[in-house]
This record gives structure tokens, C-alpha cells and sequence, in this order.
């Protein structure tokens, strides 16, 4: 049995001299040309194996076809571990930093607020779910308008938020926090997200 042609064929023979068919995987012969088949022992009327039976087909453009699907696959695997490894980078930069981080939509009444957020704001995760009407809340009452006429003007122009302005956390204390976003459009919500 030819060397060249691979172990797979060889334990193929093998074990169609032993009288089983083989299903043969596709395998590279030359450059560029992908064989699959079947061998099969051709027996006589005892049992016994006279002859192989080699039948094989080009499945070149089907494995070509297979080989740049997996070329692509690893490559997005690639790029998602890639995002994945700056998004730990970049979370793991807002903590050490204390920055937390918020976004909301203008036709959503919902919030999000990351942990660290929550934690500026003395709360716990699962502790308080935030909305547009309770996130005003935490701001001290002698801040709010102002923080509201920076909000406004940041979607009317789409522009950046840069504002200080004192929270009253749960427990009592007041803190000072530095507000800094961006307002845009996400498709076709007006969306916008900051960090404090």
C-alpha cells in the first residue's frame, strides 16, 4: 500500500483486510485535491477477501468551502477574545479608578448602572433597580437643576456632559462626583452613557 498516501488510508487497509468497510474521511492527496470514499473488501463465496474495493470522490470544493468557514470561525473566536480581554482591561481600569459607569435610553424609563456605581451611591447589586425618575434621588437638591440643564443640552446637541455636582448616598453622606458622558444615537434611539 502506497506510503504517500497517509496513516489514515493504512489503518483503513488494515482493517478492511480484517473484512470491514471503511468509511474514508476526507483526507489531501496533492495540492489542492481533497478525496473521501469508502474501501470495501470484495469477497468470494467462503468469506475470505480476495480483492479491495477503493472508491473514492473529490470533495475539493466542499472542503475548500469548510476550510475558510473554520478560517473564520478561529478568526471571530479570535476577535471575541480579543473584546473580551479589553473589556476585562477596561473594567478592571474603572475599579481600581472608582469610575462607574451608567446608560440610559431616552424612550426606555430603565437604567443601568454598573457596580461600581451602585457602590459611589452606597448601594449593593440587586439592592436597587434604577430609573430615570429614582436616579434623581441621589443628586443633593440644590444640584439638580443644574445637572438637568446640562442633561438636556448634552441631547439637544448630542453633546458631551461635564459636570460636578454633589449625591446623597444611602447612608447620609453627602460626596462630591465628577460627571463625564457622551449623548448619540444608537440606531434609532437617542441613547446616552456616562460615567461618574
Amino acid at each position: 500500500f502506497p506510503v504517500t498516501i497517509g496513516a489514515q488510508l493504512q489503518q483503513a487497509y488494515r482493517q478492511v483486510l480484517e473484512g470491514e468497510t471503511v468509511d474514508l474521511k476526507p483526507f489531501q492527496y496533492l495540492q489542492g485535491l481533497w478525496l473521501a470514499g469508502w474501501l470495501l473488501p470484495i469477497k468470494d463465496e467462503d468469506g475470505f477477501t480476495l480483492e479491495l474495493g477503493l472508491f473514492l470522490k473529490d470533495v475539493s470544493e466542499r472542503m475548500k468551502n469548510h476550510l475558510a468557514l473554520e478560517a473564520s470561525i478561529n478568526e471571530q473566536n479570535l476577535s471575541k477574545q480579543k473584546m473580551q480581554m479589553m473589556g476585562d482591561r477596561l473594567g478592571l481600569a474603572l475599579k481600581a479608578g472608582q469610575v462607574g459607569t451608567r446608560e440610559a435610553f431616552t424612550d426606555q424609563k430603565q437604567v443601568s448602572w454598573d457596580e461600581t456605581l451602585l457602590e459611589i451611591h452606597g448601594l449593593k447589586k440587586g439592592e436597587f433597580q434604577p430609573t430615570r425618575e429614582n436616579s434623581w434621588e441621589f443628586i443633593h437638591p440644590e444640584d439638580r437643576p443644574k445637572v438637568e440643564k446640562v442633561i438636556q443640552v448634552s441631547i439637544q446637541q448630542l453633546g458631551p456632559l461635564d459636570i460636578d455636582y454633589r449625591i446623597i448616598r444611602k447612608d447620609g453622606v453627602v460626596r462630591w462626583v465628577k460627571l463625564n458622558g457622551l449623548t448619540f444615537y444608537d440606531q434609532e434611539y437617542l441613547e446616552y452613557r456616562d460615567w461618574e
